[in-house]
């Protein structure tokens, strides 16, 4: 491998304070209560249950595929009709 200085440095910098409080806050925060998890649960189940929905539409399908084009899925959900966007 070269050395001359050329390309971008492939040192990661440090993070922002405020990311590295909220990072901090998640990873140690302790849920403690039945009604944080069953809220926790039900978000969860709504949102799968929206994207599901969400594949009965071509318009909302096209939304939910990979964002860089030419990617290809090897495997893909049983709900939706490709394997390819």
């Amino acid at each position: 491998m070269s050395s001359h200085g050329f390309g971008e440095s492939t040192l990661r910098p440090k993070p922002d304070a405020v990311l590295q409080d909220i990072a901090d806050y998640v990873h140690d925060y302790k849920v403690s209560t039945d009604l944080a998890w069953e809220t926790a649960r039900l978000c969860l189940i709504d949102t799968i249950g929206c994207g599901l929905e969400g594949l009965r539409f071509p318009q909302c399908e096209r939304l939910m595929g990979p964002v860089v084009p030419g990617t290809v899925v090897p495997m893909v959900c049983p709900a939706t009709r490709q394997t390819r966007w």
